[in-house]
This record gives C-alpha cells, structure tokens and sequence, in this order.
C-alpha cells in the first residue's frame, strides 16, 4: 500500500523503527502523544508548594516546564539542574526577574535564590 494505492500494511508495534514500509499502531502512536510535552499537561500555581533552595525531582513521568518571577533588588539566582547549575545571575538594579526551564523525567531541579518569589508555575 501506499498513500495513493490500496494494499496490504505491515504494522509495526514499536517507536524505535526505522522502517518507511511499515505502518505504525494506533496504540504506539497513542503512546507517543501521550509523552509529547504539553499534550494532556496543564499549568499549576506552586507558589505556596514550593521553596527556594530546595531540591525537587520530577516523578510526573513526563518532561515539565518550570516558570520562576521574582521580585527584589540586587538578588542572586541560580537555576540548577541534575546537580550541574546554569550559572549565578545578579540582579544588580533589576526589580523583576524571570526564570523558565524545562526538567527531564526523574530530573533534579533547584532554585537558589536571595530574592522574592512572586510566582511559580510548572506545568505538569
């Protein structure tokens, strides 16, 4: 079979295939839009879950979106991720910040900072 000519399919049951002469399952393909990113996700306000200088994991099963607003003048912020940070960033003058970051499934994710956390929201 092709696009335009009916035939017989091979189905394949995997996503790791390579194959272009095979047809992929419906349940794989499910399986595949159930771990997109954003698809069946929502966005949660964690402002009151979650503290600075913490470190969270993320056990949701999929990867999830980390958005951080802070509020102070001459604060230092760090964003660490599985151990390894991003680098100090000083406020110097700035009022507002605003962080955003993606965790990996079963990643670490840290947020060290000296300023006011106005928001935090993941979306999960």
């Amino acid at each position: 079979a092709t696009t335009s000519t009916q035939g017989a399919v091979i189905l394949n049951n995997t996503v790791t295939s390579t194959s272009a002469t095979q047809a992929l399952t419906a349940a794989q393909g499910k399986a595949l839009s159930d771990t997109m990113f954003g698809v069946g996700q929502m966005t949660v306000d964690k402002t009151t879950a979650r503290n600075v200088n913490i470190t969270y994991t993320n056990t949701t099963g999929r990867p999830i979106f980390v958005f951080i607003n802070t509020f102070d003048l001459s604060s230092v912020s760090e964003i660490v991720l599985d151990g390894v940070s991003t680098d100090e960033l000083d406020s110097g003058l700035v009022m507002n910040q605003q962080f955003s970051f993606t965790v990996r499934v079963g990643g670490t994710y840290r947020f060290n900072t000296t300023a006011t956390i106005r928001k935090w929201l993941e979306v999960v």
